[in-house]
C-alpha cells in the first residue's frame, strides 16, 4: 500500500533507515524541502540527532516566486491523479524554474546543470511532486514557539529566490546553539552550483565547532 509523502512519513522513514543500520546518533544535513525534513526529524527524534545542518531550508512561503510555485501546485492538487504527473512536470514551468533557481555565472556549468534537472525529471512521480507540496504548505515547520536545542548550523544564501535570506533569519532566532553562514552570490541550489565552498564550510564546522571567518 502506497504511503502518503509527507514530513512526518518522511522524518519517520529516515528513523527507520537509521534504526536498520543500528545508527544510534546521526549528524543529519538537508538541503531545500530535505532540510525541513531534516527539521522535522529532529523535533520528532531529537536524542538521535548530533549535529544538524540545514542548507537554504525552505520553510516558508515569503516571496512572489514562492506563491507562484504555491498556487501553481494547488491548481495541481485539483487536478485528476492522471493529470498531475503532467502538470508537475511540464516543459514551461520547469523553464522558468531553471530561470529562478540557478545563479551560476558559468554558462556552461548552468547548461549542465539545467540538463542533468530535466533528465531527472522523466522519473519524478508528479502525484508525489503534489503530495509533498501539499503537506508543505499546510503546516508550519516549528509548531508554535518552540524553541530548538539541537547544535545547528544554518546555511543561507543572498540570491536565494526560493529559501530567502529573512526567512532563513527568522528560522535562525528559533535555535537556541545554532550559527547561520550566508554564501555571497549564490542562489538556491549553493549544493550544485558551489559544492566545494558549502563542503568547506561544513566541514570547518563540524571539526572546530565554529564557522570560519
Amino acid at each position: 500500500m502506497r504511503t502518503h509523502h509527507s514530513l512526518k512519513n518522511y522524518a519517520a522513514w529516515l528513523n527507520d533507515f537509521l534504526t536498520a543500520l543500528s545508527v544510534g546518533r546521526a549528524i543529519i544535513v538537508g538541503h531545500s524541502f530535505g532540510a525541513r525534513i531534516a527539521l522535522r526529524f529532529s523535533i520528532d527524534h531529537s536524542k538521535k540527532v548530533e549535529k544538524l545542518v540545514l542548507i537554504a531550508p525552505v520553510m516558508k512561503v515569503d516571496s512572489f516566486v514562492g506563491s507562484l510555485a504555491a498556487l501553481y501546485y494547488k491548481f495541481g492538487d485539483l487536478l485528476p491523479l492522471y493529470l498531475q504527473e503532467v502538470w508537475s512536470n511540464n516543459t514551461m514551468y520547469r523553464g522558468v524554474g531553471h530561470t529562478i533557481i540557478y545563479k551560476s555565472a558559468s554558462r556552461e556549468r548552468r547548461k549542465h546543470l539545467i540538463d542533468m534537472d530535466s533528465m531527472d525529471a522523466k522519473d519524478i512521480d508528479g502525484r508525489i511532486a503534489v503530495q509533498v507540496f501539499d503537506d508543505f504548505y499546510k503546516h508550519p515547520s516549528i509548531e508554535g514557539n518552540k524553541k530548538i536545542n539541537t547544535k545547528t548550523l544554518l546555511i543561507a544564501c543572498d540570491k536565494d529566490e526560493v529559501a530567502t535570506l529573512d526567512s532563513v533569519e527568522k528560522l535562525y532566532q528559533r535555535f537556541t546553539n545554532s550559527e547561520i553562514k550566508v554564501m555571497k552570490n549564490s542562489g538556491h541550489l549553493v549544493i550544485l552550483e558551489r559544492p566545494i565552498a558549502v563542503g568547506t564550510v561544513i566541514r570547518g564546522w563540524l571539526e572546530n565547532g565554529k564557522i570560519k571567518p
